[in-house]
């Protein structure tokens, strides 16, 4: 039997051959300094305790599919702290992180030929989130060397009879872009206005750098009852490897996601989401401060290469996106030549194929400064 080609569906690996020179570069005896991924060299708190929850009583059994009434508990508080309507089952899906609750909202909302406003640069998996769900990703390009244009302008511009939902991440992945409120205000009024879905990404809501206590899509005036608000421990919590995470929304539709989580994952390991439920209960999480100065660290390690589109200190999350197209075609293969990886920017809309992504996160603030150094000394 063939096997279906799905790569022109959900795109190629999109670190494999990156990966690959760098690999060489370790045989050769180079250390690797793996600033590619999004993920954090922090530990969780200490209250995640996985070992010793893993042996507690109906771990092993099958669970709710809801999720455990315990982290349920610990998600509905969390949204009522920050002024949301939702709360319990009802309203609320555990998932397996929030790219499995970015594909069940993505199948409850969308029909094959829908169209998803794709503001760019963008995660790159929701792109091909949106081409498994059989909804068409429409990227906006909103970002360019010369600085950025307001989401609301561009929006508007795209919305067609087509048009089915529009995506919203702030803080962004991968540039760090902190979507003022007005803009919020807008996008909002124009799915209101066109009677569309807003699929609001908060993975990055605690890595807002500008504001303590940032205001979520859905607590906007009249967005709630047309938002899929999508939620992970991954970035919050360092809890990455264990893949929780939460989507919230209108009842009608939680309730067509449920079915879909019972044909995808049945329920999420029950162990794994008591450990959710503990870092939720021990407070706001605490990385801001080590992620800010990482930042700024990474900001002042690179200004030896001169100006550098995309070379500032971002208003959230743990990302640089920068323009590289100066330093030749080859630029991110002769960096993983010396075992530094970065994230090829074409991954992240199809008008970045000069740009890259550094995660300024994923090592030690020692691994970091090899890492810098040796960009600057093979680029510059």
């Amino acid at each position: 039997m063939r096997l279906a080609d799905k790569a022109p569906l959900l795109g190629g690996g999109i670190f494999f051959g990156l990966m690959a020179r760098a690999q060489q570069a370790v045989a050769r005896g180079r250390t690797l300094v793996p600033l590619h991924l999004g993920d954090s060299h922090l530990p969780p708190p200490p209250v995640v305790a996985l070992p010793t929850l893993v042996s507690e009583p109906g771990v092993h059994q099958y669970g709710a599919i809801a999720g455990e009434p315990v982290l349920h508990e610990a998600v509905s508080d969390k949204l009522a702290r920050q002024g949301l309507p939702w709360r319990g089952p009802a309203e609320v899906q555990i998932t397996c992180g929030a790219t499995h609750a970015l594909l069940c909202g993505l199948l409850a909302i969308g029909n094959p030929g829908d169209e998803l406003v794709l503001p760019a640069p963008f995660w790159p998996l929701i792109r091909g989130i949106a081409r498994t769900a059989s909804l068409v990703p429409v990227e906006l390009p909103l970002l360019s060397a010369g600085g950025r244009v307001p989401l609301p302008e561009r929006v508007a511009a795209a919305i067609g009879p087509k048009t089915r939902a529009i995506y919203v991440a702030s803080p962004n992945n991968p540039d760090g872009h902190v979507t003022p409120r007005a803009e919020l205000e807008e996008v909002a009024r124009l799915a209101r206005r066109h009677d569309l879905w807003l699929l609001s990404d908060e993975v990055y809501e605690d890595l807002d750098y500008l504001s303590a206590q940032p205001t979520p899509l859905a607590a906007l005036p009249g967005a709630a009852e047309r938002t899929i608000s999508v939620w992970s421990l991954s970035k919050s919590y360092a809890l990455a490897g264990l893949r929780v995470g939460y989507l919230a929304g209108p009842s009608e539709l939680v309730a067509v996601v449920r079915r879909l989580v019972t044909h995808t994952v049945y329920n999420v390991p029950a162990a794994t989401q008591r450990a959710a439920a503990a870092a939720l209960a021990s407070g706001p999480p605490q990385y801001q401060d080590a992620f800010r100065r990482a930042r700024d660290q990474a900001v002042a390690g690179l200004a030896a290469l001169g100006p550098l589109p995309g070379l500032r200190a971002p208003d959230g999350g743990t990302f640089l996106f920068l323009e590289l197209s100066r330093f030749g075609p080859d630029a991110l293969g002769r960096l993983a030549d010396d075992g530094v990886v970065l994230a090829p920017g074409d991954a992240f809309g199809a008008a970045y194929g000069s740009w890259a992504r550094l995660c300024f996160t994923a090592t030690s603030s020692e691994v970091l400064a090899d890492g810098l150094s040796r960009m600057v000394r093979v680029l510059g």
